[in-house]
């Protein structure tokens, strides 16, 4: 099922099984500073990848409670100098089901886990925002998840050739 930055209200869904987690090399799990980032703040360090997940290139998963959250933080009043993207409504998110918690990788914010628990499930990196979620980096690359920034997953993803050599 896919849906736009809303999600369909209903029945929590059931917990995603890592082990049976679909596998891909294009699904990101973005936390709610990198969204509001795309969609409310159009920060031009992610216009990449907000053109990544409208051409298809990059699938974002979430979960309901996640774009509950997002929900939440988006119905807020901000300045007017920020205008909302609607173009980013055009890259729906992938809905899975909640994840397992992963115990063995907790983070400081309750809020925060989430996003740690479906980054490992579906064994899809996570790009952050968040220090509380930054702080589990090198814990995290230990356990096979990967939580970066957008900027460090752009050089990851398309890196640029040594100028001068």
């Amino acid at each position: 099922m896919q849906t736009g930055i809303r999600g369909n209200p209903g029945s929590p869904p059931p917990l995603l099984d890592a082990a049976r987690a679909p596998q891909t090399d294009n699904w990101i799990v973005l936390d709610t500073n990198v969204l509001l980032d795309l969609w409310l703040f159009c920060n031009p360090s992610t216009a990449w990848v907000a053109e990544a997940l409208q051409e298809g290139s990059l699938q974002w998963l979430a979960t309901e409670a996640m774009l509950e959250e997002l929900k939440w933080v988006a119905d807020r009043a901000f300045p007017a100098r920020y205008v909302r993207n609607p173009s980013f409504l055009a890259a729906p998110a992938r809905i899975v089901p909640a994840s397992a918690p992963c115990l063995e990788l907790r983070c400081r914010d309750a809020s925060d886990q989430m996003f740690v628990d479906l980054a490992k499930a579906a064994q899809a990196p996570l790009w952050t925002r968040d220090r509380d979620l930054l702080a589990l980096r090198r814990r995290a690359a230990h356990m096979g998840v990967l939580i970066e920034t957008p900027e460090q997953a752009r050089l990851r993803l398309h890196p640029t050739p040594d100028v001068g050599r």
